[in-house]
């Protein structure tokens, strides 16, 4: 009996060596090397959790093809390793591969919450909101994940109305609920709508609110609104934020530095947006423009730092024309929303105010190549108690002909100094 709890304890130890130098070697993008160690394995050193961090890696990659062929060489299949396969084809904005993830979904053996809510939120990211809905009330067992997909999916398709009743027929909300829908109100131009849902002593209730609270904040505070940042922060219960209160305050003669080295708490990743998103422009980056310090605060960060992170900080490598760490945080977006059009964008029109135009090009081929699709362009301005927002392409705007009739001068202005366009 002791000698086959030995072996037993023995094997699980092989195992959990093998596995964590795969996902240590996938973690830092080394697909290869990680896929020689996998196949030096003896069939017997593997299991399924080995196959399943194999196939993590091709998918995080978007190695779809190579994925699929491990996947039906697998042995044995859990629950994870059809939900992993899933998200690389749903994830996808290939129709082929898109029907394909979805003939998986049908064929597997065994759904969880997260694959319903995975081939859900395939349908969302492809604007696919009808599909989504009828998948949705398909669902044998809701949880808030679930619900938070269809909601903040009608919010980028713009059906604020819907995302609305959709949020009042929650039966549990969390703080990614209530963030979603202020953000997703904010990015329809629906600045008072946001402001009133806050006022809602209801919402300070839901547990983690006060990032709903910080979305408004840090719009108030790079809009300039720093009278409404700080009264709103003031309606904010103390006991959320005591520690947080001074990363907010906005007024002129703050020193972003001291503040942040004397917080007390641990610097996690809302810290540093508020470092590089509510200062950084003013005082961390753009008073010194010390862009090599910025970058070793997110390096020392105790969390993994998360896309407003990095694209704060490429938006400031462009402010100050630094192509050389704008790339260092171009690979990181790349990873962590690799299909999100921010990184290419904002790098290519580094290069192209610097004249690279070679290097433009390149970036352009390669968001063709991988069907990576530019978002359309919004902004928004608030005059007295109104907001207008203005879309790309838009002409319903009441001063439409007369913004556009300014913006063509502008341009003309523009393409007799450089005749590259930017995107």
């Amino acid at each position: 009996m002791r000698l086959g709890l030995y072996t037993v304890r023995r094997s699980f130890v092989s195992f959990h060596r093998h596995n964590v130098h795969i996902s240590n070697l996938i973690r830092l993008n080394q697909i290869t090397e990680a896929r020689h160690y996998f196949d030096s394995l003896l069939p017997h050193s593997r299991n399924v959790v080995t196959w399943n961090s194999m196939l993590t890696g091709y998918v995080k990659t978007r190695q779809l093809a190579e994925a699929r062929k491990l996947f039906d060489r697998m042995p044995h299949r859990d629950v994870m390793s059809w939900n992993v396969i899933l998200s690389g084809y749903v994830g996808s904005f290939d129709e082929l591969e898109f029907e394909e993830g979805r003939k998986l979904f049908d064929e597997m053996p065994k759904r969880d919450a997260v694959s319903w809510s995975t081939m859900i939120n395939g349908y969302v990211r492809n604007r696919r909101m009808d599909d989504a809905l009828k998948l949705f009330d398909r669902m044998p067992k809701r949880n808030v994940v679930s619900w938070n997909a269809l909601l903040t999916g009608y919010l980028n398709v713009g059906e604020v109305q819907k995302a609305l009743e959709m949020f009042d027929k929650m039966p549990v909300r969390d703080g990614a609920s209530l963030t979603a829908l202020v953000s997703g109100l904010l990015n329809n131009g629906q600045l008072r709508e946001a402001e009133e849902l806050l006022m809602n002593e209801e919402m300070k209730k839901i547990e983690r609110a006060v990032d709903a609270y910080n979305t408004l904040i840090a719009y108030y505070g790079q809009n300039g609104m720093a009278g409404k940042a700080r009264k709103l922060f003031d309606s904010i219960p103390r006991k959320k934020c005591e520690e947080r209160k001074r990363i907010y305050k906005f007024e002129r003669n703050l020193d972003a530095h001291k503040v942040f080295d004397e917080m007390k708490f641990e610097r996690d990743v809302i810290t540093c947006n508020a470092m590089l998103a509510g200062f950084g422009y003013h005082d961390l980056i753009g008073r010194h423009g010390s862009l090599h310090d910025a970058l070793m605060l997110i390096y020392n960060m105790k969390t993994s730092p998360d896309q407003a992170v990095w694209g704060a900080f490429l938006g400031a490598c462009r402010v100050h024309k630094n192509a050389k760490l704008a790339e260092v945080a171009y690979r990181a977006l790349k990873q962590i929303e690799p299909d999100s059009s921010v990184p290419y964008v904002l790098l290519h029109n580094l290069h192209v105010d610097e004249g690279r135009l070679e290097c433009a090009k390149k970036i352009r081929e390669e968001m063709d190549r991988l069907g990576v699709v530019k978002q359309t362009g919004f902004s928004w301005i608030e005059v007295g108690n109104d907001v207008h927002v203005f879309v790309s392409g838009d002409t319903s705007h009441l001063f439409s002909h007369e913004i556009y009739s300014l913006l063509e001068s502008c341009n003309t202005i523009v393409k007799d100094h450089n005749s590259y366009t930017l995107i």
